[in-house]
């Protein structure tokens, strides 16, 4: 069955790829950045960057995600290190 996409969604695939591939740290803009990237590959804005945000943050706050906070040196934004994740149970839902 094809889901329809969402923002959560497309946040959702983004996390899983960043930890399939290993590096587990991303920063703040990729996550807004992937509202301009779904216009590009969706031919539509799933949500503002501001959607996404608020879903990743529903993410944390709901234990699918576990991430460390990174303070960088010289960085105004924060980086993330995903720790773990139990995304699999939200695709199934």
């Amino acid at each position: 069955m094809n889901q329809k996409i969402t923002a959560k969604r497309h946040l959702i695939n983004f996390l899983k790829w960043t930890w399939l591939k290993g590096g587990k740290k991303f920063y703040t803009h990729d996550i807004q950045d992937l509202s301009l990237r779904s216009k590009m590959k969706f031919g539509r804005r799933l949500g503002s960057p501001d959607t996404y945000n608020r879903a990743f943050r529903q993410l944390k706050q709901n234990d699918l995600i576990t991430c460390q906070e990174i303070n960088e040196p010289g960085k105004r934004e924060s980086a993330w290190l995903m720790l773990n994740h139990n995304l699999d149970k939200e695709i199934k839902q």
